[in-house]
């Protein structure tokens, strides 16, 4: 082995990506068919997120030998960054066939699982790990998330104490941990293990994200939206489109009813203003936390660059909301009526800006689109007195027929 390579597997390990690629390239010219090293080179391309280089650079491994499992496993974790748990699971495969004693590739079969929402099967793949190696850390975090979402928490909460004691400074375990207690509800003892697990490791965004979830969570109704977002994440794609559409229709069937039966309406009316509110607080109700979460000498330096921008965006429209309707109180005037209207619906798909998916663009635009055309609405009504006019028109279908795309964008990254 050169000392290139040499080199290159210790600043790996120190996480210097660059310097590590450096290095593994000059072995690679004096090496070129080094299946190893091209192996090595695919796995800090891996983790530098350079995700189309990795799948090239470790085909060409495979190319040079087809043998080595640890190669299929490098494919699977890259078929998985890249949502495609088909290809991973395939590859994953691959690489137990051709290594079946390491723990590790179970770890990630399972962790394919959980991706999938396969809960019962990802509990059975880290089950199959822990037999290899009962040590496996990865194994055991990944065997408590599975029994989290299986509502098995006892069993969950012994199986993370368990990883600590093997690994007590693993920030992943802490991080594990703070995720399980957030969902059980305890956000006290959650925050503590994210501060640690941040402690071990400060660039971990599993544990920043974590920590931003249970620093929100004393507020109350912040944690009742949390149970439901956890809820949610447990069922399948279809139930979440069922769940969708099912408060959408139920809500027609209360209209209807309360049309039919006038009497009724001081029983329906609250109940169909609440699903309403509801629905508009799952979408707004992140980034207005945020908003809050800025005024906390503390909690403004756990937000990222793209959530505090985001909730830049809707406190705007929230000011907008705010002041038209101190307006509106004031002067009982129609065109701050709409203003009022115009910042509380913008709320909605400012919410989903800089959403980090593929679909980043599309919300971005339809954001703007929406915000261009209402505020023309709104310097129409202004002007000729009239809510109802052909943009103000075209912007209220535009935010109704957001909410059925955004939520179909979203869904299809799962």
């Amino acid at each position: 082995m050169s000392q290139f390579l040499s080199r290159a597997e210790i600043l790996l390990e120190q996480g210097r990506f660059a310097d590590a690629e450096k290095e593994i390239k000059k072995h690679l010219s004096e090496f070129p068919e080094h299946a190893h090293a091209i192996g090595l080179l695919a796995r800090i391309y891996l983790q530098s997120e350079k995700y189309d280089e990795a799948m090239s650079t470790i085909d060409d491994a495979i190319r040079l030998d087809a043998s080595e499992g640890y190669y299929y496993y490098i494919k699977a974790v890259i078929f998985l960054h890249k949502k495609d748990e088909a290809k991973a699971e395939m590859h994953i495969g691959f690489a137990v066939n051709a290594e079946p004693a390491n723990a590790e590739y179970f770890a990630t079969w399972a962790d394919i699982k959980m991706v999938q929402k396969k809960y019962s099967e990802a509990l059975t793949k880290a089950d199959e790990g822990l037999s290899r190696d009962p040590s496996n850390v990865h194994c055991l975090n990944t065997r408590a998330s599975a029994l989290v979402k299986l509502n098995n928490k006892k069993d969950a909460y012994s199986t993370i104490e368990g990883a600590l004691n093997e690994d007590p400074d693993n920030p992943h375990t802490h991080a594990n941990y703070g995720w399980g207690l957030l969902e059980k509800g305890d956000h006290q003892k959650a925050l503590i293990h994210f501060r640690e697990a941040l402690r071990l490791d400060p660039t971990m965004e599993y544990a920043r994200a974590g920590m931003v979830e249970a620093m929100k969570a004393k507020y109350i109704i912040y944690r009742w939206f949390l149970n439901y977002q956890f809820w949610m994440s447990k069922q399948s794609k279809n139930m979440q489109w069922g769940i969708i559409i099912g408060i959408y229709v139920l809500t027609r069937i209360l209209r209807a009813v309360e049309e039919s039966n006038p009497e009724w309406s001081p029983y329906i009316f609250p109940i169909i203003i609440f699903i309403a509110m509801f629905a508009f607080l799952t979408w707004v109700i992140h980034p207005l936390s945020n908003l809050f979460l800025r005024l906390n000498k503390y909690g403004r330096y756990a937000l990222d660059a793209t959530e505090t921008r985001i909730s830049n965006f809707v406190g705007i429209a929230a000011a907008v909301f705010a002041l038209g309707l101190v307006a509106y109180l004031l002067t009982f005037t129609e065109a701050f009526l709409a203003l009022t209207i115009y910042g509380f619906t913008m709320m909605v798909p400012l919410s989903r800006i800089y959403s980090g998916n593929e679909h980043e663009k599309k919300f971005n635009y339809y954001a703007l689109g929406m915000a261009l055309v209402g505020a023309l609405a709104i310097v129409e009504i202004f002007r000729t007195g009239q809510m109802v006019n052909t943009l103000s028109t075209v912007y209220f279908i535009g935010f109704a027929v957001f909410q059925w795309v955004a939520n179909y964008w979203s869904q299809s990254r799962y």
